[in-house]
């Protein structure tokens, strides 16, 4: 379908008549899911960014594998204590513990991943 362009009377734009959207609407369980896990995935971000200390990564809500990858993924991007900011930008769950999103450390965005069940997260990936 052909629609005119404003301002421009006599070009037309084409636009497909079904545009393809890739857009997925969180169920209810997703959204528990996401708001369950937010507070210790921020956690996790401001230990990377380097605002907050590797201490406050409690085995009760951190699988110690956690704490080793973003302490070498800390000296691998050259981030020391309090040097950068870190901001969570988006954070998208699954109902059976598959969550990921984004973030702003050190003015970079980073992509993250992991899983999470009954309140402990158990993989985070920053890539």
């Amino acid at each position: 379908m052909y629609q005119p362009i404003p301002g421009f009377a006599h070009l037309k734009l084409y636009r497909a008549p079904d545009e393809v959207r890739y857009e997925r609407v969180p169920a209810a369980a997703d959204i528990i899911a996401r708001d369950s896990i937010r507070e210790l995935v921020t956690i996790a971000v401001e230990v990377a960014a380097g605002l907050r200390p590797l201490q406050h990564l409690r085995r009760d809500h951190f699988d110690e594998a956690i704490g080793l990858h973003l302490r070498l993924w800390k000296k691998a991007h050259g981030i020391d204590s309090g040097a950068a900011s870190g901001e969570l930008l988006s954070l998208h769950a699954r109902s059976h513990g598959e969550y990921f999103g984004s973030a702003r450390i050190a003015h970079r965005r980073h992509a993250f991943t992991g899983s999470a069940t009954n309140g402990k997260l158990l993989t985070f990936r920053l890539l």
